[in-house]
């Protein structure tokens, strides 16, 4: 193996792909629920006005899920310290924005639970969506938050090899 490649887990290029698929299903989620608030806003007078889709979050954030997961794939086939270096601050970033998320989303559920009284299948299949949504944001939090503890690992036992190393080498 070549000096300058770090130590990596081969399933680090596996996270990146459900980190891929993920940024699609949260971003095809945010389509159907477009979709349905329009129709919704055409056919009945109450309607559920979900947070998340009013401030985009399955629209913007999928584009960084996805960035991040092409960086995990790219990261265990490139094994650099500035891969990794990016594959930290990318799944940093990820992360802060599930979060984000998952705080929006909890608002959004939790206003939707005392606002229904009488619930119709169009505000039960609105909620049915915010809770998948909710459900792949968490999951999204969980896989970026294994890359980032498995990049650190990867660097900081590159950092360690070379410590070692030099001081092997100024002992003898």
């Amino acid at each position: 193996m070549p000096r300058n490649r770090l130590w990596i887990k081969k399933e680090l290029r596996v996270l990146g792909v459900i980190q891929v698929m993920n940024s699609m299903f949260i971003n095809m989620l945010g389509v159907l629920w477009r979709f349905f608030f329009l129709s919704q806003l055409t056919v009945l007078s109450t309607i559920y006005i979900p947070l998340a889709l009013l401030l985009g979050y399955p629209f913007w954030s999928p584009f960084w899920y996805l960035v991040s997961g092409v960086l995990a794939i790219l990261a265990e086939r490139r094994r650099t310290r500035f891969m990794m270096s990016y594959l930290i601050i990318m799944n940093s970033f990820s992360s802060c924005l599930a979060v984000l998320g998952l705080l929006l989303l909890s608002v959004e559920l939790g206003a939707a639970t005392f606002s229904f009284k009488a619930p119709i299948w169009q505000m039960r299949s609105a909620k049915m969506l915010s809770e998948y949504l909710f459900l792949f944001t968490a999951l999204q939090l969980f896989v970026a938050s294994v890359a980032t503890r498995w990049a650190v690992q990867a660097k900081r036992s590159r950092f360690i090899q070379e410590r070692s190393s030099r001081l092997y080498r100024t002992s003898r």
